[in-house]
């Protein structure tokens, strides 16, 4: 049995991790130019990928704060959008307030000239101010391209991607269908490895080739849009196709695809919709 003494000058010793360590520090006190020549480059490469790594984050994060400006644009051109519309709005209410007093005063007796003409003028103007309130939008031009050109800088980035979705949701509200599908594609062959995108991006695309009749041309991403879909997406992504097929004139094709939803996907919403659509053809 080892006595107390020797285990306490045993534990004073240095382990087999610390000899090693003092071995190399030897090892490289004797071989300072050979160690220099090692370490160097290491310690260059080390650096380099953080440096390279800090710069890649700040790229990021200054690209999110370009976009994060560019938001508040289009936040204040729809601002001052919606004060237009309250203007012409009060103008309207006001306008139909003088026009129910003048009925009012010509339906008590008021047959006039002057009454006639200013009532017919009146109802007039109403009818051009609430044309034009119904058509007024938001003018994001200036919004618009800044996301466009942040989307052309930065194809390969989220930032990138985030900018041109914006820049086709604008297209879209504009009902620029060809333009902002041109441009959904385009991201959609960007992001191939990114299921988000695959999905919710190539949907909106189908819808788009849907809206300008190009049913066929639609179709051919149905495989893409059925794959990319979670498990909870899967009817929505079905049902899209289903639609799509009919109006293809493809009612055969259409019929089993709205079987399959019913069949897999039985309790979900599409499903319901799925039978009332069987019903209806």
């Amino acid at each position: 049995m080892v006595s107390e003494k020797k285990r306490i000058q045993q534990l004073k010793q240095p382990d087999e991790f610390q000899k090693k360590a003092f071995r190399l520090l030897d090892w490289l006190t004797a071989n300072k130019s050979v160690a220099i020549g090692i370490l160097v480059p290491i310690g260059l490469a080390v650096v380099g990928g953080f440096g390279w790594n800090y710069l890649q984050k700040q790229q990021a994060e200054d690209r999110r704060d370009q976009i994060a400006e560019i938001d508040l644009t289009f936040r204040n051109e729809a601002e001052a959008a919606k004060e237009q519309q309250d203007q012409v709005s009060a103008q309207i209410s006001a306008l139909q307030k003088q026009l129910d007093d003048l009925k009012k005063k010509v339906k008590d007796g008021d047959k006039s000239q002057a009454s006639s003409q200013k009532l017919q003028e009146l109802e007039t103007k109403h009818k051009e101010l609430s044309a034009r309130y119904k058509t007024m939008e938001p003018d994001h031009k200036a919004s618009f391209e800044k996301y466009l050109a942040v989307y052309g800088q930065h194809k390969d980035t989220p930032e990138g991607w985030r900018a041109g979705l914006s820049a086709s949701s604008i297209q879209i509200n504009r009902k620029e269908y060809a333009k902002a599908s041109e441009l959904l594609k385009e991201i959609l062959t960007n992001t191939r490895n990114i299921p988000f995108y695959q999905f919710q991006v190539r949907s909106v695309y189908m819808g788009l080739l849907e809206e300008q009749g190009q049913f066929d041309v639609a179709l051919e991403e149905k495989e893409a849009l059925i794959d990319s879909a979670a498990t909870d997406d899967k009817p929505k992504a079905l049902l899209q196709v289903g639609r799509l097929e009919h109006l293809a004139g493809k009612k055969e094709e259409a019929l089993k695809t709205l079987d399959l939803i019913i069949n897999e996907h039985n309790a979900s919403q599409e499903a319901q919709k799925a039978r009332a659509i069987k019903a209806l053809w």
